[in-house]
């Protein structure tokens, strides 16, 4: 199923993508800052996402128009903007079938 909208920045968008991405594999379309457009098979699935090790002690301050998610295809953790998403697809998308 794919959600195209602009309303991951509302309190309740933002729960919802997060119960998504908790279900599993989710593909994120976005719009990077240098306005490419980025297709990101991702997740927060637990016993996917590796814990965040933390590598230094700057404590950064909570940005709520950002969500950090685990990047399926480069094992890494990475974040997008809420508000640069055009749409969100879930529900057998993942392994990525070009």
């Amino acid at each position: 199923m794919t959600i195209e909208t602009r309303e991951f920045t509302t309190s309740e968008g933002r729960k919802w993508l997060k119960s998504v991405l908790h279900d599993g594999p989710t593909q994120v379309v976005f719009i990077k800052n240098d306005g490419s457009e980025r297709t990101m098979f991702c997740t927060l699935q637990e016993g996917v996402a590796l814990p965040h090790d933390k590598k230094t002690d700057r404590v950064k301050e909570a940005n709520p128009d950002v969500m950090a998610v685990w990047d399926l295809e480069k094992h890494a953790w990475r974040s997008f903007k809420l508000s640069s998403i055009k749409s969100v697809t879930f529900g057998n998308v993942w392994p990525r079938h070009e």
